[in-house]
């Protein structure tokens, strides 16, 4: 019998093995794209010799128009997995404005293999009727890479066949041979429409082995990277990070997630860690009926765990059968640092800054100034800053903090004007703290062009359209966030505070309602409910709902201000009265606001009094005066030359 050659490639700490379409390091799999793998075979296979970028691109992409940047891309992803950087080629040389060219020694190794002897049951064995039946989707064309000595076997004896018979297995086996490909072919078709009518996914938070903060961080870490990549891409609608991270901490059944978020398709993934290895594996689920539409596996270092991000992306995009422009292509694989301390610090203020509270955004703060310490031009650690200060400006009114966010933010764009939370976080400043509406509006604009799929931004922006009384526009913006993020409680109540301020209380009744069945102790929509009703002058069904929400409400000194304001309204003035002297006297940890008390006092029919509290409200910069000219209970004021004044101080034309 003959023996099969394989031709493997050795370079520096490399080995190319062909045969198996693996790179090697040290005796250690690098995790490559396929057609990165296919680049560096024809760079190493060519080596010494000038390839064209036209040559390049035809060749990877035959029959295909694909621009340049695609090859850049790839050619990128190429250096990280070799270790190199473009300014110093130890494998690959760039010839401007021409192409590459493979600079290192290769030494070519011969190696041969023993073929094995294949019985008459081979081929059943290695392709079993149940796989065809039950796994289509695993499925390949047979590739038989043995020499075959045709025969049959017994004991340890070979005997050669009648000529005659010849024949009849060559028939054979163009029979089973071609209706095994007719069924992969059938198959992956099948496959293939399926999975090209994934058009929505979410990603969930990666589970891990153990369970642990940090583990826990790195798994809403992973999944928020491939959500930023993914939504990149605009023939895809992928859910937010702020839509996932509840998972986080949940022991949850995969489908349920997926039918609650409301999507066609669902990536999960497995992260386990020991030592200085990771492995991660990962599949896409349609969320329909739980079919696994694909799943891969991959081991690497921890130290490559964004080659694994980017291989993880590219073959997503690749399994989706999406056509990506070469823009979509280079965001897709973008990484904004080389160094896993430094990211793995990020994740962990990610994890702390999306918990919304206090404790959680001083902690965010301490990993994010530590993320930078150890790589100062990691941008995403000043976005992050940038927004968990605004966070804490939000608990106590602070002018410092807003200061630092807006230091931060614009410190984020200076260093990478592609990072749309840094627009987001600058437009929150200049429409919260220096009440600059154009800027505002400039910020989230650029916001929303950099990823029209952030649906935060569009609900930034949809506020920022009802604080200037466009209210039809805002309610277009609000609606898209809905879209992109339909059970984002956040969105979708703040969707009914935007037909609040546009006057339609029926659609904002409505709205209250839909997200109270969505989560029946949302306080502040039982709070949005009974103001609504006080606005269409039902007094009874406001007092209920308002009295819920103080039930619900562990900070009840709003709530209560609304609730005095009902009483007022609806004739009981004693009452009123007795609930304003409480709590403009209010000793709690949360006292009334100034803009609070100026309503109660306007719900009293004493103007003077309210305008005085406007009056310290600007002064004091508190948030609610954004909604000034918004509030559909300040209607009755729009002729009072104190009211015009407040607006010209307030900057609204």
């Amino acid at each position: 019998m003959s023996q099969r050659v394989r031709r493997l490639y050795e370079f520096g700490d490399f080995r190319l093995d062909l045969a198996e379409r693996a790179l090697l390091r040290q005796g250690e799999a690098v995790a490559l794209t396929p057609k990165v793998f296919d680049l560096l075979t024809l760079l190493v296979e060519n080596r010494g010799r000038l390839m064209e970028k036209d040559e390049l691109l035809k060749t990877l992409w035959p029959n295909s128009f694909i621009e340049e940047a695609n090859l850049n891309v790839n050619v990128s992803a190429l250096r990280r997995a070799l270790g190199e950087r473009p300014n110093a080629p130890q494998y690959i040389e760039t010839v401007a404005k021409r192409g590459y060219r493979f600079v290192a020694t290769v030494k070519e190794v011969v190696a041969t293999e023993q073929p094995v002897e294949i019985s008459s049951t081979s081929v059943i064995e290695k392709f079993p009727p149940a796989a065809i039946v039950e796994n289509p989707e695993t499925l390949q064309p047979p590739v038989i890479d043995r020499p075959l000595e045709v025969g049959v076997r017994a004991s340890k004896k070979t005997f050669p066949l009648h000529p005659q018979s010849w024949l009849l297995i060559g028939v054979a086996t163009l029979i089973m041979g071609s209706a095994i490909y007719l069924i992969w072919r059938t198959t992956s078709g099948d496959e293939a429409s399926e999975v090209a009518r994934i058009r929505t996914i979410a990603v969930l938070p990666f589970k891990s082995s153990n369970a642990s903060d940090s583990d826990n961080a790195l798994g809403l870490g992973m999944a928020d990277a491939l959500i930023n990549r993914l939504s990149n891409i605009q023939q895809l609608s992928v859910r937010p990070t702020s839509t996932i991270q509840k998972y986080v901490d949940l022991n949850f059944d995969s489908l349920t997630a997926g039918r609650e978020i409301g999507v066609d398709g669902l990536l999960e993934g497995l992260i386990q860690r020991e030592d200085n290895r990771i492995r991660i594996t990962v599949k896409l689920m349609r969320v329909q009926d739980g079919k696994v539409l694909w799943w891969d596996k991959y081991d690497d270092y921890f130290t490559n765990l964004f080659a694994l991000q980017d291989s993880i992306s590219e073959k997503m995009a690749e399994r989706l059968s999406l056509k990506l422009t070469g823009e979509e292509q280079k965001l897709l694989t973008k990484r904004h640092t080389e160094n896993t301390q430094a990211y793995e610090l990020y994740v962990q203020g990610q994890f702390y800054a999306t918990k919304l509270t206090e404790d959680g955004a001083h902690k965010a703060v301490q990993y994010f100034k530590e993320a930078i310490a150890k790589d100062p031009a990691y941008v995403l650690p000043h976005a992050g800053l940038a927004g968990v200060y605004l966070t804490l400006a939000s608990f106590n009114s602070s002018a410092e903090w807003r200061k630092k966010a807006e230091e931060e933010a614009k410190h984020t764009v200076s260093m990478d004007d592609q990072v749309a939370d840094a627009y987001g976080a600058l437009g929150l400043v200049s429409m919260h703290a220096n009440w600059d509406w154009e800027d505002a509006e400039k910020s989230f604009r650029r916001a929303i062009e950099i990823n029209p799929n952030h649906a935060m931004t569009r609900l930034y922006h949809s506020t920022l359209l009802t604080a200037l009384g466009r209210h039809e526009e805002a309610i277009k913006e609000m609606e898209i966030a809905r879209q992109l993020d339909p059970v984002s409680i956040v969105i979708n109540r703040d969707l009914a505070w935007t037909y609040y301020c546009a006057r339609r209380y029926d659609l904002s009744i409505e709205q209250c309602r839909k997200v109270i069945e969505m989560e029946p102790r949302d306080v502040f929509s039982h709070r949005q409910l009974g103001k609504t009703y006080m606005m269409q002058a039902k007094y009874d069904d406001a007092i209920r709902e308002l009295k819920r929400s103080i039930e619900l409400y562990y900070g009840r000194d709003g709530v209560s201000a609304e609730l005095c304001q009902v009483y007022a309204l609806a004739g009981n003035r004693e009452q009123a009265e007795k609930m304003v002297a409480e709590l403009t006297n209010s000793t709690t940890a949360a006292p009334l606001s100034s803009y609070r008390k100026a309503l109660l006092y306007i719900s009293l029919g004493d103007l003077n009094v309210a305008f005085d509290w406007f009056e310290k409200a600007i002064a004091d910069k508190e948030p609610a005066m954004v909604y000034f000219k918004a509030e559909p209970q300040l209607d009755a004021l729009h002729s009072d030359h104190r009211y015009l004044a407040l607006l010209r101080r307030l900057k609204f034309s």
